[in-house]
């Protein structure tokens, strides 16, 4: 038998490095337009009121009811915002950056559950906000820290209004997400979705916004370029 050794080297080194990314999926079986109306269902459960459906909306939830299914439909939307020398890819995460009010939060809430609780993915979706994050670390006592930083490394994690929280105020002055998003960067099998909001300074600016995530360090922005998929909602507030 003819053995091409050099052939077998080369695919057991690349499936000793190709690692699947560990994500949250919606059914296969169910169409997008099934999901969607789970989706006005809960929404209205979880956050008590109704969805409000504007074009930007539909196609909001839309996006993500792709992207939680691994179908290619995702690369249609209309929100996704194109970084020169990027791609878009079902295996990064998700930056969705707009304004107050728009709806970020409250449906990725909703999807959480329709996720972990309706459809049992095998893998959940954690979701917390960074302010609590900084908070938790705040009050830890220190023999905590390392299961802290441990915890919010890992795991598909939505971190929401990252850019809003404060330093972490402990033995002096710390911002934890320069090492979380750092470690969360460069595990090549998960991957994390983040919402922020425009820049006071520069609103409805996304360039502004998302290079203001130079906050966390030159090394973070870079990955964060490579990491994730940009999605904008630029439309007006729903909040009262």
């Amino acid at each position: 038998m003819d053995l091409n050794l050099n052939k077998i080297l080369q695919t057991s080194i690349e499936n000793r490095l190709y690692k699947p990314i560990i994500k949250p999926l919606l059914p296969k079986d169910l169409k997008a337009n099934t999901i969607y109306n789970y989706f006005k269902k809960y929404y209205s459960e979880i956050n008590g009121k109704a969805f409000i459906e504007t074009n930007e909306t539909i196609a909001f939830v839309y996006t993500l009811i792709y992207y939680f299914k691994n179908e290619t439909n995702f690369h249609l939307s209309p929100l996704l915002y194109n970084v020169p020398n990027t791609y878009i890819s079902l295996d990064k995460g998700l930056i969705i950056i707009g304004g107050y009010g728009t709806g970020k939060s409250s449906c990725l809430l909703t999807f959480q559950y329709m996720l972990n609780t309706i459809f049992k993915s095998t893998v959940t979706l954690k979701f917390e906000k960074a302010i609590d994050v900084v908070h938790e670390y705040e009050n830890l006592p220190q023999e905590e820290i390392e299961l802290f930083y441990e915890k919010y490394c890992n795991g598909f994690r939505v971190i929401d209004d990252l850019k809003s929280e404060k330093e972490a105020s402990r033995y002096g002055k710390t911002d934890i997400y320069k090492e979380i998003l750092f470690k969360r960067c460069d595990n090549p099998i998960i991957n994390s979705i983040i919402t922020s909001n425009y820049s006071e300074e520069n609103p409805n600016n996304m360039e502004a916004a998302i290079e203001n995530f130079y906050r966390y360090g030159g090394r973070v922005l870079d990955r964060i370029y490579g990491k994730f998929n940009f999605i904008e909602l630029n439309g007006k507030s729903f909040r009262n």
